[in-house]
C-alpha cells in the first residue's frame, strides 16, 4: 500500500517552515511514499519552501478555503493511506514544546 502525507496551507510562510522543519527534524516525510502540500493561494515563495523541504507543491492562485483545500489536497495526493494535515501541525514532543509554536 502506498502512503501520503500532506499539508493544507493558506498564507502562513513562517508557520509552515517551522512545522516542514520538525517533521525534517523527526523524520516524518520520509515515513511516507509521497509528501504534498496543497497552497491555497499559491505562490512563487509557497513553491520555493516545497523545494527547500523535497515536498511536491500542488495549487493555485485560488483560495478553496479549508473545505475546498482539504477535498483538493485528497485529489491531488495518490496514496492508499492519507495522513491530511494542517500548516500549524507540527510534531510536538510535549507539552511545554508544543507551547513554543
Amino acid at each position: 500500500m502506498r502512503t501520503s502525507i500532506g499539508i493544507l496551507s493558506w498564507k502562513a510562510r513562517e508557520t509552515i517552515v517551522k512545522t516542514l522543519r520538525s517533521y525534517e527534524k523527526a523524520g516524518i516525510a520520509n515515513a511516507f511514499d509521497e509528501a504534498v502540500i496543497h497552497f491555497n493561494s499559491r505562490s512563487p515563495q509557497d513553491d520555493a519552501i516545497a523545494r527547500e523541504f523535497a515536498w511536491r507543491a500542488a495549487g493555485d492562485e485560488r483560495n478553496l478555503g479549508l473545505l475546498g483545500g482539504t477535498a483538493q489536497l485528497a485529489r491531488e495526493m495518490t496514496g492508499d493511506i492519507l495522513l491530511m494535515l494542517q500548516n500549524d501541525c507540527p510534531v510536538c514532543v510535549d507539552g511545554e514544546k508544543a507551547r513554543e509554536y
